[in-house]
């Protein structure tokens, strides 16, 4: 009796003293990352005119996943004809962060003043359950962007008389109150 007594002691340290090695030899959270990354864009859209060029503000937030996202491409497409956008590239977004980065626009000045939508792509990687493998993931999305003329009045012929007149008076009036003073 008294060495089976003696023996069980001996398992029960060996099972503590196990327990003890592996707590301190393993970390108490693993640092590796775990899911997907949840990705929000913002837009920033300034209004552009027909004939000119322009650039996009983008932010990609990541918004609630428990990955970083890598190697993320931010695309703009239209179906407008004459509207063209360049893409950006972001490195990385860690989780519950923001990144942000600019994409050239340019209107044709063929292309009438209005509304118009477009398509955003964001396609980008993480890794796996512990930081194994590699996965791709793309996110879509609709934006607007207005195309506006650089005057609100239309340039007719007799917009510019009005305006040639209007501007020799002015001229005119204030030249005469400087001699008078």
């Amino acid at each position: 009796m008294v060495s089976k007594k003696f023996f069980n002691l001996k398992i029960a340290y060996l099972i503590s003293l196990v327990l003890m090695v592996s707590a301190v030899c393993l970390p108490a959270t693993v640092s590796a990352d775990l899911g997907e990354p949840e990705l929000a864009l913002n837009l920033l859209v300034p209004d552009i005119s027909p004939g000119k060029e322009g650039t996009i503000t983008v932010t990609v937030m990541e918004v609630g996943g428990s990955d970083s996202a890598q190697d993320i491409t931010i695309t703009l497409s239209t179906k407008t004809p004459g509207v063209t956008f360049g893409k950006a590239t972001i490195d990385k977004v860690d989780a519950g962060g923001n990144a942000t980065a600019t994409i050239p626009m340019k209107v044709d000045s063929s292309v009438k003043t209005g509304a118009y939508t477009g398509v955003y792509t964001v396609d980008y990687s993480h890794t796996g359950l512990l930081g194994i493998g590699t996965f791709s993931n793309s996110v879509e999305g609709v934006f607007t962007f207005n195309v506006t003329s650089l005057f609100p009045v239309p340039l007719s012929p007799i917009t510019v008389i009005i305006a040639c007149i209007v501007t020799a008076f002015v001229a005119f009036y204030c030249g005469t109150r400087r001699e008078n003073q």
